[in-house]
């Protein structure tokens, strides 16, 4: 990997960035394609894709962990398996009933969510500040849902 590449690939704000243009963009493409692609067809490209990547700039490192692989496949498998494709299966299929923004938010939310999972059920840690964190985003998801009205919040309505 070229050298200004690694240094930007190091640089935790461009990282994060790009997830989120990432994550934003599987958010549009996954509700553009209702009705014109296969759901799962469209999580299978999706993951061949990111593989593809992955092997161009990621090689080296790849090969580097086979053997740890190996040994768990198990785990790996099971985690890939139920956990990334599970979500994902079951995001491509939510962009069919709601839109963008609603699977936006919905995304937006999930490390709070996984944050109050560890707690309760690993019993992990939690800072203070991982405290307030963890509040103003549950708090900026129900300001978002609600439009800021106590009333809106009453009749909220889960869809299919």
């Amino acid at each position: 990997m070229p050298a200004f590449l690694l240094q930007l690939w190091n640089t935790p704000h461009v990282v994060l960035t790009l997830a989120t243009v990432m994550w934003a963009g599987h958010t549009i493409a996954a509700r553009v394609s209702v009705n014109e692609i296969s759901p799962m067809l469209l999580m299978e490209l999706r993951w061949i894709m990111c593989l593809l990547v992955l092997i161009v700039f990621c090689r080296k490192q790849i090969v580097l962990q086979i053997p740890a692989v190996k040994k768990r496949f198990g785990w790996v498998f099971m985690m890939g398996a139920f956990g990334m494709a599970g979500f994902t299966v079951f995001f491509i299929l939510a962009a069919q009933y709601t839109t963008a923004v609603n699977l936006g938010i919905t995304q937006g939310s999930i490390p709070a969510f996984v944050m109050i999972i560890g707690l309760v059920v690993l019993r992990t840690k939690v800072s203070f500040l991982q405290i307030c964190g963890l509040s103003l985003s549950l708090g900026g998801v129900v300001l978002l849902v609600s439009g800021g009205s106590i009333s809106v919040l009453k009749t909220v309505q889960f869809n299919i």
